[in-house]
């Protein structure tokens, strides 16, 4: 549907993952830089007050330099039978990640299982390198107890969380650390690991209370007319589908880990 509305010569909005394949996706962009279209991937949650909040701390340095970060996505429900769990949720962690970090996974290897349909992982774990040697790691779950969506981004210099179940405040910035050594003269016991932690104060930033589906078509709109943001944009979202194809390759070789370049990203 989406190569017929570009070669129709329509702008495109279509939603996440854009393509089942990299090949597909790498196909939709180039017909859409052919005709000079606007082609947007649906990663709803890249327009996440939240994640739009932490993208600014992040921009601003407050973090120091990322060490890495966590991503939990979890829920009983609805369980997929066409495609897994990574396909299905991390999608949207992994577009988060890749935007904060303004790059795309050098290297993804995953694990995972497939209890209620053979062949579909219902649960995967997944950790992916990026450059300047940051981890990222997701949990994705369409069987577990509990709805879950929450991120920890470890800096060097301060640490942030984002609960996207707190509606009210979502977004938690932690002036906390550790120290790469002990004070001077103090001995190497639990007291003197202790003397390492820095312990600040916990601010709750205020975000805006926006519906991040209406931002999404906003931004489509804004594009079409010449706004020059690129997010979400088509070669983002073919990233995101290079890195699932990587998972999947991971999924199927024991967990080894996969460099981009082995699905032609």
């Amino acid at each position: 549907l989406a190569r017929r509305a570009l070669r129709a010569g329509k702008h495109v909005l279509v939603e996440k993952p854009i393509t089942d394949s990299l090949a597909g996706a790498i196909e939709l962009c180039e017909l859409a830089d052919a005709g000079g279209l606007t082609l947007m991937v649906g990663h709803v949650f890249l327009f996440n007050p939240a994640v739009r909040a932490a993208k600014g701390l992040l921009e601003s340095g407050e973090l120091g330099t990322v060490h890495y970060i966590s991503m939990r996505r979890t829920n009983l429900g609805p369980v997929r039978r066409d495609v897994n769990a990574a396909w299905d949720l991390a999608a949207h962690d992994i577009s988060i990640a890749s935007y904060w970090l303004e790059a795309a996974p050098r290297w993804v290897a995953a694990t995972g299982g497939s209890w209620l349909n053979p062949g579909i992982e219902d649960a995967v774990f997944i950790t992916m390198g990026y450059p300047g040697d940051v981890a990222v790691h997701i949990e994705a779950s369409w069987l577990n107890p509990r709805k879950i969506r929450d991120i920890a981004v470890v800096g060097e210099a301060r640490m942030l969380t984002i609960d996207d179940m707190d509606l009210g405040m979502p977004l938690r910035v932690y002036d906390k650390g550790v120290m790469s050594s002990a004070p001077a003269g103090v001995a190497d016991t639990f007291g003197g690991f202790r003397s390492q932690i820095r312990e600040g104060a916990i601010t709750i930033p205020k975000v805006p209370q926006t519906e991040p589906l209406r931002a999404e078509c906003d931004a489509f709109l804004a594009r079409i007319n010449g706004f020059a943001d690129q997010i979400a944009g088509g070669r983002a979202g073919a990233a995101v589908v290079a890195a699932l194809e990587a998972i999947d390759l991971s999924l199927k070789n024991g967990g080894r880990q996969v460099g981009l370049d082995e699905v032609g990203a």
